[in-house]
C-alpha cells in the first residue's frame, strides 16, 4: 500500500504521553513542533551540526533516520512510503531500494529455485543498512537522539566530511545546461527556518546535466582519433567523415563541411572521403580475407576449413567423396 505526499500531509495523529521535564537529556536535539511536522509530513535537519537526519510522520508515528540512502546517497525525503510483507518502508527515489522505517533494514525479493514454474519469491532482509535514530516527544515538541552505536552502518558514509566536501562542490558548481541560474538547495524550501525537506528534482537535474557535460567533454577529447566503426557508418549512409587536425579550428570545419546541405556540398571542395575496407577478418588469425568459410550457426568467419567451429563448437557432418577401389587385375596363367 502506497501513500502520496499530499495524503501523508493530511494525516493527523493523537498526541502521545510526554515525559516529565526532568527527563530532558543533553543528547536531545530539538527538531520542531509536532503539529508542524504532522502538517509537513517529513522534514530534514542537521542534528548537532554533524548529521543530516530525516524526520517523518506516518500513521500517527514519528520516525527518524539518516537523510541519504545508504546505496548511492539518494534523497529519502522524496521517497514514497509503502508496505512490503507487512512492514512499512520508505522507497528511495533513485534506485527503488526499500528501507524499513523502524529498523533501517533493506528488503528485497529473493528466488530460491529459478527453474521452478511458476517462480516463487519471498521477502528477505539484507540487514540494517540505514542508521535509525530515536524520536522523543515532550509537550508537543519533537526531539531526536542520535544513534551512537559504534557499529558501522552503510549510511554512515554519506555523513563523513569527505562526502560533505564533494557534495558541497557539486552543489556550488554552475549547471552548464538546464536551469543554469537555479540551485536545488534554495528551491521549494517550504519553510522560513530551512528545516523542511527540499525538492530533489533540481538535485537530480544538476547531476544529470553534469554527467552530460562530462560525456561531451570526453567526446570532444577523442575528436581526431580514427574510429573505424564511425568511418564505416558514414560511408554506408553516404555521410562524410573528417579527421580534424586542430581542435582550435573546430568551428571552421563545422561551418565549412557539415553546415551546408547536400546540394551545397556538391559546389564545395570537400576533403576526400576516407577509404573503407569492407573485407572481413577471420576469427582464427584476424587476417582480412576476401573468400572464407562461414559457420551456419554463429556466423563466425574462418580462412581455412574446419569440421568443428572453434567459436560455438558446432560439429558439422561433411560427406566426404567416396573412395573408388581399384579393380584387381586378373593374372593370366601361362600354359
Amino acid at each position: 500500500m502506497s501513500m502520496s505526499f499530499d495524503e501523508e500531509i493530511s494525516q493527523t495523529s493523537s498526541s502521545t504521553s510526554s515525559p516529565p521535564p526532568s527527563s530532558f537529556s543533553p543528547t536531545l536535539c530539538f527538531i520542531g513542533k509536532k503539529e508542524d511536522i504532522v502538517r509537513a509530513g517529513r522534514v530534514t535537519t542537521s542534528v548537532n551540526g554533524c548529521r543530516d537526519v530525516l524526520v517523518l510522520h506516518h500513521r500517527g508515528q514519528l520516525y527518524a533516520m539518516d537523510m541519504r540512502c545508504y546505496h548511492s546517497g539518494g534523497a529519502l525525503q522524496n521517497g514514497d512510503i509503502e508496505e512490503f510483507n507487512g512492514r512499512l518502508c520508505i522507497v528511495c527515489p533513485w534506485h527503488k531500494y526499500k528501507i524499513t522505517l523502524a529498523e533501517g533494514e533493506c528488503l528485497y525479493q529473493a528466488v530460491d529455485n529459478p527453474t521452478a514454474k511458476p517462480l516463487r519469491t519471498q521477502w528477505r532482509s539484507k540487514g540494517v543498512k540505514q542508521r535509525i535514530h530515536e524520536v522523543t516527544e515532550i509537550s508537543g515538541d519533537v526531539y531526536v537522539t542520535l544513534n551512537d552505536s559504534t557499529e558501522t552502518i552503510d549510511s554512515d558514509f554519506y555523513q563523513t566530511e569527505k562526502y560533505r566536501t564533494v557534495a558541497l562542490k557539486t552543489q556550488q558548481k554552475p549547471t552548464p545546461f538546464l536551469y543554469p541560474s537555479k540551485s536545488w538547495t534554495d528551491v521549494d524550501s517550504g519553510g522560513d527556518d530551512g528545516s523542511s525537506s527540499r525538492d530533489g528534482k533540481y538535485e537530480l537535474l544538476s547531476v544529470a546535466n553534469n554527467f552530460i557535460a562530462d560525456e561531451i567533454k570526453n567526446v570532444m577529447s577523442k575528436i581526431g582519433q580514427e574510429i573505424k566503426s564511425r568511418i564505416l557508418a558514414c560511408d554506408i549512409t553516404g555521410g562524410l567523415y573528417l579527421k580534424i587536425p586542430q581542435k582550435v579550428a573546430l568551428a571552421q570545419y563545422l561551418l565549412w563541411v557539415f553546415l551546408p546541405d547536400t546540394e551545397q556540398r556538391s559546389q564545395l571542395v570537400l576533403p576526400p572521403p576516407a577509404h573503407v575496407d569492407y573485407r572481413a577478418a577471420c576469427f582464427c588469425h584476424r587476417n582480412l580475407i576476401e573468400i572464407g568459410y562461414v559457420c551456419s550457426v554463429c556466423l563466425s568467419i574462418f580462412c581455412n576449413f574446419s569440421p568443428i567451429c572453434t567459436t560455438c563448437e558446432t560439429a558439422f557432418k561433411i560427406q566426404l567423396p567416396q573412395m573408388v577401389k581399384p579393380k584387381k587385375k586378373k593374372l593370366k596363367l601361362l600354359a
